[in-house]
């Protein structure tokens, strides 16, 4: 137990950290069992390690790279982490470079072999009450402003020391990194396991995350502490409000006024206030417009009087609690308070037709109160994915005016008055309010979303985070449907509108060549056509075992390619085929026949591009049972001399595919437009009967098959 008695010296402060036996760390983890598995990361296994004593250490049991293998770099950088010594620092406490040979039986062949076993550990003092991302949430519920204030300055006195005294940058800064214990005192850890600052080495790949990864970085690869400064700012963010999106400063002031449940004092006011404006500087895109932390720093130490009286409408409550099930109209109320001299007007943005409030818009007299009420309409929210978001507008209002003259017009933020806006949120009850936020609290992009809302067909790559957020991690519950390219998803974003992601399953164009195929589609607009919003391309090499079950091994390359495009909700057209005496009326058929015309004639006419799938499950319907042709950019698209493959598909859909292209290696566009032009026939005729134009005598079609098949539908008086 002698080194058990050096660890203990060790956690005390009465030994320095040094080099531990390997056996040592295996006892005290029980041989690193699952049961003391407290964690994982992008550098290792976190397990539990337990003293006799009852003293609690951490052991991180790394994985291995070109530069943790190699004994005399991992040395280098532990004799750096060794001297770090700081309060908002995880304490480094020892480590295990070990290094030995086993015999092992090779999978296969059954041949024993000597291996070179290499074990690369770190021990550090364990931290209590988790990392700081299970602590996070919005205004109104959680941690007090007081200790999300003290969270903060300790973020950025540990972060300053590493970079000023230490020279070192995190390069992986993000809550799941910092550690509280138990006085929720907040600690740095895995700032040794990424790399230093540009004039320093490098111990390993950086991974990183998405939200906390500064633009210049993830675009370039450049770093500098001034990409930690980035993360710092959304870290900063999602501690004052919930989220990382740019937030409106009064609208946080007043929820956290309603959390208190009296106006701010100047100190909380001017913290609140300083916080914001220091994560909002942080978060400048260009690094040589944020500031240093030493700055930061130096900003919270010395917060300067800025308090301006809040001269808006108070609102309470807040949020709206309603069971997640209504079997009649409910109704609530809300109360509106003007404590100033002016008359206040007040304008009510509500989330859906299911609610109205009543009145909706008005004006609040000096130091009254004033009650609107909000009813909902009956409703099963059990699969709803989201919170509802009123927005309640208000304004300073110039004497004399009535409630009549007040119109939404006038709160329109170019008419150059101030407009405060505050959420009021409605929760159903099955939700958890930690997942279900408002937009800004819900998803870190907000920014991102209105863009998609607003899209002109600029093309946009989106992060796959987003993707997996609108998606709810592409869970089952959201798929739409699966074709011959790919899983189909519906993305519903915060504000509640819907977009389509397609994950696609085997397009073997490389990152940059998949990129311009995207930008090319995303520049194609008819309405009928789906639109193509955007895209998320990324190759990763990584180790996998092959053949699958072998104990093998290879460096391989995994492509993820996955589309975004317009949600059409009235699903495919081969969901509305039926025969003469059912279904759809006659002028209905006739103008989705002429859309889908219109729309084939501007994608082999203006964009010389033929779809090689044409078939009813490709044409989906809007609302208004207008035609958009879908999947048309996944085939080939053809430009002036020479085709662009976009996929090694060839087999389409068998009854709307042409001879040609399975029979000639070089065809003409020609041959496809007529592969397209019989494709178009057979679903012009299955609309028109209501049935499907295949049969064991034309699985291909060709022109005496479709020939045949009219004459005998003719003959048949179906004609």
């Amino acid at each position: 137990m002698e080194g058990e008695s050096l660890l203990e010296r060790i956690v005390n402060g009465d030994e320095n950290p040094r080099d531990l036996p390997l056996a040592l760390l295996r006892r005290i983890t029980d041989d690193f069992s699952a049961e003391r598995k407290i964690g994982e990361g992008g550098f290792g296994l976190v397990y539990k390690g337990i003293l006799r004593n009852g003293i609690i250490v951490a052991v991180k049991r790394m994985y291995l790279n070109a530069h943790t293998v190699d004994d005399m770099l991992f040395r280098r950088e532990i004799i750096s982490l060794m001297t770090i010594n700081h309060q908002n620092v995880v304490r480094f406490l020892g480590f295990c470079s070990n290094t030995h040979y086993m015999t092992i039986k090779e999978a296969g062949s059954g041949e024993i072999i000597l291996v070179n076993v290499r074990e690369r550990l770190l021990c550090l003092e364990y931290i209590s009450n988790g990392s700081l991302d299970k602590h996070i949430t919005d205004e109104l519920r959680g941690l007090e402003w007081e200790t999300r204030y003290k969270i903060i300055t300790g973020i950025c006195k540990g972060l300053c020391y590493l970079h000023e005294e230490k020279n070192i940058s995190h390069m992986d800064f993000k809550p799941a990194n910092i550690l509280l214990d138990d006085h929720m005192v907040p600690k740095i850890t895995d700032f040794g396991l990424t790399r230093p600052n540009e004039n320093s080495t490098t111990m390993g790949q950086h991974f990183g995350t998405r939200g906390y990864l500064a633009p210049e970085y993830e675009n370039t690869g450049k770093i500098s502490v001034k990409s930690d400064i980035y993360s710092l700012g959304a870290i900063i963010l999602e501690l004052v409000t919930g989220c990382m999106s740019v937030p409106d400063k009064n609208n946080v002031l007043r929820r956290w006024r309603h959390r208190w449940n009296k106006p701010p004092t100047l100190l909380q006011y001017q913290q609140v206030t300083r916080c914001l404006e220091i994560a909002l500087q942080c978060r400048q895109q260009e690094p040589e417009h944020r500031p240093s932390i030493s700055e930061i720093v130096r900003s919270l130490s010395q917060i300067s009087p800025c308090f301006d009286e809040d001269d808006m409408l108070d609102i309470n409550p807040l949020e709206l609690w309603l069971p997640s099930v209504l079997k009649k109209e409910i109704s609530c109320s809300i109360e509106l308070t003007n404590n100033t001299r002016n008359c206040i007007a007040f304008n009510i943005q509500l989330p859906s037709i299911q609610y109205s409030a009543q009145p909706d818009k008005g004006i609040v007299q000096p130091e009254s109160k004033y009650h609107v009420q909000i009813k909902v309409q009956a409703r099963d929210v059990r699969e709803h994915d989201h919170a509802d978001k009123f927005i309640v507008q208000s304004m300073k209002l110039s004497e004399g005016l009535r409630d009549e003259v007040i119109t939404e017009n006038m709160f329109h933020q170019e008419a150059g008055e101030v407009v405060d806006e505050v959420n009021l949120m409605v929760v159903y009850g099955t939700m958890n309010p930690q997942k279900y936020m408002p937009a800004e609290v819900d998803r870190p992009y907000y920014e991102l979303e209105k863009k998609l809302q607003d899209s002109d067909g600029t093309p946009m790559s989106f992060p796959l985070d987003f993707l997996k957020a609108i998606t709810c991690n592409f869970s089952s519950e959201s798929i739409l449907g699966e074709g011959g390219f790919g899983e189909v998803y519906k993305g519903v974003l915060s504000s509640g509108s819907i977009v389509t992601v397609k994950k696609l399953f085997d397009i073997h164009l490389k990152e940059d060549a998949f990129q311009n195929e995207v930008c090319y589609l995303m520049g194609i607009k008819h309405p009928n056509v789906v639109q193509l919003l955007g895209y998320y391309a990324e190759s990763i090499w990584e180790t996998m075992e092959f053949p699958s079950g072998s104990g093998k091994r290879v460096f391989a390359e995994k492509l993820k390619r996955l589309i975004c495009f317009e949600y059409v909700c009235n699903k495919s057209l081969d969901k509305h085929i039926s025969d003469e005496s059912s279904g759809l009326e006659w002028n209905t058929r006739y103008e989705i026949i002429k859309g889908i015309c219109n729309g084939l004639h501007f994608l082999h006419e203006e964009c010389r591009m033929v779809h090689l799938d044409l078939k009813p499950e490709n044409i989906l319907m809007d609302s208004t049972m207008m035609p958009k042709i879908a999947d048309f950019g996944l085939s080939r698209i053809f430009g002036e001399q020479q085709s662009r493959i976009f996929t090694n598909n060839k087999e389409g859909t068998l009854y709307t595919s042409c001879n040609s292209c399975f029979i000639f290696p070089s065809v003409t566009l020609h041959l496809f437009v007529y592969d397209c032009s019989a494709s178009y026939l057979c679903i012009m005729l299955q609309w028109i009967y209501g049935t499907r134009v295949q049969s064991p005598r034309c699985s291909i079609i060709q022109g005496r098959h479709l020939q045949f098949w009219c004459h005998s539908h003719r003959d048949n008086h179906r004609w």
